[in-house]
């Protein structure tokens, strides 16, 4: 019994990991972001088969024990926008697609975007925080590539519901820029 006791003891000790992000002003978040847009979502969906939704990946540093590995990594969340207004980026189409984990621990937003709502979405066409993780783990994770149109967002960004507020706050910091 005592053995029980202590391995749940032990049990409540272990760290956990959570997204720990601090809290940016939207000059931040303009300075930092490669775009910033305000968007109305087409689709939202997770996927874990990258290649069929275009993205383009290097697993060749990956053990190749299952010829169906990508079934048991973790998913994206791939969101389609259509774009309706450009603060900052340059010849964007009129619809793109934004990237994120899904997962609370990595920072990436799970089903969170509503299709047929508009957001202000900051973000990269590089996958910062993701390629960290795969660079640590080579043999366990894809290095993603740069795929045009391709963007990466999370909750460490200013993205979130679009509001009066936070757009005049962008233009302010736009135009005073």
């Amino acid at each position: 019994m005592k053995k029980f006791l202590v391995f749940l003891c032990l049990l409540t000790y272990l760290p956990g990991y959570a997204c720990h992000c601090h809290e940016i002003t939207i000059e931040e978040g303009v300075q930092s972001a490669e775009i910033v847009v305000k968007g109305c979502v087409i689709s939202a969906f997770n996927s874990n088969d990258w290649k069929a939704q275009g993205l383009q990946y290097d697993d060749s540093q990956m053990r190749k024990v299952d010829p169906e590995w990508m079934k048991w990594f973790t998913p994206l969340y791939f969101i389609t926008i259509k774009v309706e207004t450009v603060y900052k980026g340059d010849n964007l189409p009129d619809t793109i697609t934004i990237l994120s984990t899904v997962t609370g621990a990595s920072c990436g937003f799970r089903n969170f975007f509503d299709p047929g709502e508009s957001y202000i979405i900051y973000a990269h066409s590089k996958a910062i925080h993701y390629n960290s993780l795969a660079r640590s783990a080579p043999d366990s994770f894809p290095l993603v590539l740069y795929t045009p149109h391709f963007y990466w967002t999370n909750h460490c960004t200013r993205t979130w519901f679009w509001s009066k507020e936070e757009e005049e706050g962008i233009l302010s910091v736009i135009n005073n820029g």
